[in-house]
């Protein structure tokens, strides 16, 4: 069944997650050019707009886990859901 393969490849850990899972820290997964270089030099992430809804109007992907997220912003609706757990 495709949803079962789909809800096994999202729950197989990718070398990010093991990372994290190892020591708790935060590793960063986004592009440079996706995130304010102004502000991140501050620890004040500022996510941009241009890099994730270049010719789209939707973006989807999969946070990694095992790591609290840093806090940022940006001007886009963002909606988050926990899978399994």
């Amino acid at each position: 069944m495709l949803a079962q393969s789909v809800l096994k490849l999202l729950q197989k850990p990718n070398s990010i997650e093991i990372e994290q899972k190892k020591n708790a820290h935060y590793l960063e997964e986004m592009p440079t050019n996706a995130i304010s270089q102004e502000l991140s030099q501050q620890k004040k992430y500022k996510v941009l707009n241009n890099y994730f809804f270049k010719n789209k109007d939707i973006y989807i992907s999969k946070h990694n886990r095992f790591a609290p997220y840093p806090t940022h912003s940006h001007t886009f609706l963002e909606i988050n859901y926990l899978l399994k757990g």
